[in-house]
């Protein structure tokens, strides 16, 4: 009645393959962050709890993607097109659908959290090597600006179906009738394009005391060992 996932159309590997690459990347970017900040300068400040509490919500982000597509996230796309067959039974040799989509909105949520997180952190790491006031206020002003947005954006994600249960219900008639994908859609956008501005301005900020002639090399390197991990 239903149709087998094939192989083919299996694409949980895609999924994993990022995960595992975005470990390889994150992993040594936090760890030479760690040591530099306690073996090196040997200063925790407020950003180190920022960027600790952002590298947990980080592992959850990892662990929610590895769990649905546990839970067959991905593989699918042969089941879906079936009358409500796959969401009545539930269950399948790939895993359960609504465990997959359960993880999966999760998952974005800690995204969101994450993101927010770094980026908090990171301009609080940039705060610490400008001297210009009206830089700081720039500065103080976009990281308001995003937090603010990434506020809004968690609050539209988790409610982008009313109940939020039908983001994984079975029944994918009440997803299309109590969701909001428009909105979310237009949501994702304005969180993308924020994240990118805040990254340009964190980065640009910094860019411009190291190609300063003056500053020394050390002044160099400390802002820019800290802030480059940051924004890995």
């Amino acid at each position: 009645m239903a149709s087998s996932t094939t192989s083919t159309e299996d694409r949980r590997w895609i999924v994993l393959t990022v995960v595992c690459l975005v470990l390889a990347l994150g992993l040594p970017a936090f760890a030479v962050r760690s040591y530099v900040k306690l073996r090196v300068r040997k200063i925790i400040s407020a950003d180190d709890w920022i960027m600790l509490a952002a590298a947990v919500l980080w592992f959850g982000y990892v662990a929610c993607q590895v769990a649905a597509c546990a839970n067959g996230f991905g593989a699918h796309t042969a089941d879906l097109p079936e009358d409500a067959y796959y969401y009545l039974v539930g269950t399948s040799h790939n895993g359960d659908v609504v465990e997959a989509l359960r993880f999966w909105y999760t998952c974005t949520l800690f995204h969101v959290f994450t993101t927010c997180f770094v980026l908090l952190s990171a301009g609080l790491t940039v705060a610490q090597h400008i001297t210009s006031t009206p830089l700081r206020r720039l500065l103080a002003a976009a990281l308001a600006l995003f937090v603010l947005i990434s506020v809004a954006h968690v609050f539209l994600l988790t409610f982008q179906c009313t109940p939020p249960s039908a983001s994984w219900s079975r029944n994918r008639t009440d997803t299309s009738q109590h969701c909001s994908s428009a909105r979310t859609t237009i949501a994702w956008r304005v969180f993308t394009a924020t994240t990118t501005a805040a990254t340009l301005l964190l980065s640009a900020i910094p860019a411009a005391a190291l190609l300063s002639p003056g500053t020394p090399w050390r002044k160099r390197a400390a802002i820019a060992v800290p802030t480059t991990f940051a924004l890995a």
